[in-house]
């Protein structure tokens, strides 16, 4: 499952409940919304990325979010704002290496 922004959040909920749910990727989910205890428990795999320049979802937070999880990555793409602007081809890449690595 993926999301972005709210959707990001919203697919870990989601993912947190349903044993179908593997994997995950979380594109800029704002920290505020995350639940620490659905991504800790999370079963399977889960990918945040976040942007270095993202105002609305700022990396920080986000790492300390992973470094209180078992097993999630964040990937930080620094030319990336919330929206992508740049750094879209980046996003592309770092999924697509996550996801091949997890088969």
């Amino acid at each position: 499952a993926c999301g972005y922004s709210f959707g990001a959040a919203t697919a870990l909920r989601v993912g947190a409940r349903h044993p179908r749910v593997d994997r995950l990727i979380l594109v800029c989910p704002p920290a505020s919304m995350i639940d620490a205890a659905d991504l800790d428990g999370f079963g399977g795999r889960a990918l945040l990325v976040a942007g270095g320049q993202d105002q609305l979802a700022p990396p920080e937070p986000l790492a300390r979010l992973v470094a209180e999880a078992d097993g999630q990555t964040l990937e930080v793409i620094p030319e990336a704002d919330h929206f992508f602007m740049d750094g879209l081809a980046a996003l592309g890449r770092v999924a697509s290496a996550w996801l091949d690595s997890r088969l």
